[in-house]
């Protein structure tokens, strides 16, 4: 983008141009502008053609680039360059719009994902990545880490069940989440190994979802950095798919089948005690009292995706 910024506008960016607040979305405007294909630029560091969009970037990919920005700017700041923004200032960030789209995979679309042969490796992999996220609740950023991670035989007060801690990166916090029988699975295929996942995977996740026909038509609004919300269109759901509606269909899933909010975030949102709250602090119940817990309300609901056995 900074490249970009610069070939179109023929300055050079400094790190004391964003001192101008206004600076900040000038420069996310060109930006804008050349995603939408309005300012062309030739880039010889870019190998790949530059991707176009003519409704320009939505207000959550602008805030997400706002965050790497300051990231930059802080680097900067502790180099010594000048740099006296106030990078604490909320004017410095979008008020971030409700969600464009609201989808998960529905406990068929998973059925038919666990049930069908894949054998070309990239669509493989996403295939493993919608089971795994699907019945884990994880986010990518902690997908990524299970390759390094072993599952292991857990038990308490006479029963025990196969999982894997994970440390969850977005609550710095840790969790044993209990492996159910389509995810061991996808292990016992895979040497009893967790499969590799790259950012990249979200790719295959559509075309996998396309072939298996996950075409139901989804409502999808786009709220434009420049525009403002756009019209709602409806669009096939693998279209839409990503890595975190996984994570949405673990929770929405669960809650149809009335599994208890409480039980399903302490999977999903594992907390750190707070030492003001007293029940927090008397209650020591341990991960795997809370792993249990979530296997026995397995017990309660009749799934042929979220089963022990």
């Amino acid at each position: 983008m900074f490249e970009n910024y610069q070939i179109a506008t023929k300055k050079e960016v400094f790190f004391s141009d964003f001192n101008n607040k206004q600076f900040q979305w000038k420069f996310f405007g060109v930006v804008d502008s050349i995603y939408r294909g309005e300012i062309e630029v030739d880039n010889p560091n870019q190998t790949k053609k530059q991707r176009k969009d003519p409704t320009g970037y939505n207000v959550k990919s602008i805030n997400k680039y706002i965050k790497l920005l300051h990231r930059v700017l802080r680097l900067g700041k502790r180099d010594g360059y000048n740099m006296t923004l106030d990078l604490e200032d909320s004017n410095l960030m979008l008020e971030n719009p409700p969600a464009e789209k609201e989808i998960y995979i529905n406990e068929s679309e998973l059925e038919k994902i666990i049930n069908t042969e894949v054998h070309e490796p990239e669509l493989l992999n996403a295939k493993q990545y919608l089971i795994l996220a699907s019945l884990m609740g994880l986010r990518i950023e902690d997908m990524t880490t299970l390759c390094t991670l072993k599952p292991k035989l857990y038990s308490n007060n006479g029963k025990s069940f196969k999982g894997v801690k994970v440390y969850v990166n977005k609550t710095k916090t840790e969790v044993i989440i209990p492996l159910l029988k389509p995810v061991q699975d996808v292990l016992n295929k895979n040497m009893g190994k967790f499969p590799v996942f790259k950012e990249s995977v979200n790719k295959h996740l559509k075309i996998l979802c396309a072939l298996l026909k996950i075409d139901s038509l989804e409502e999808h609004t786009k709220i434009s950095f420049r525009d403002g919300k756009l019209e709602t269109l409806k669009i096939p759901k693998y279209k839409l798919i990503t890595t975190h509606d996984c994570r949405r269909s673990f929770v929405t899933n669960l809650g149809l089948k009335g599994i208890n909010q409480n039980i399903v975030e302490s999977i999903t949102h594992p907390k750190k005690k707070n030492v003001s709250n007293m029940m927090a602090v008397y209650n020591n119940s341990s991960m795997v009292d809370k792993a249990l817990t979530f296997l026995n309300s397995l017990d309660k609901i009749q799934s042929k995706v979220y089963s022990k056995v």
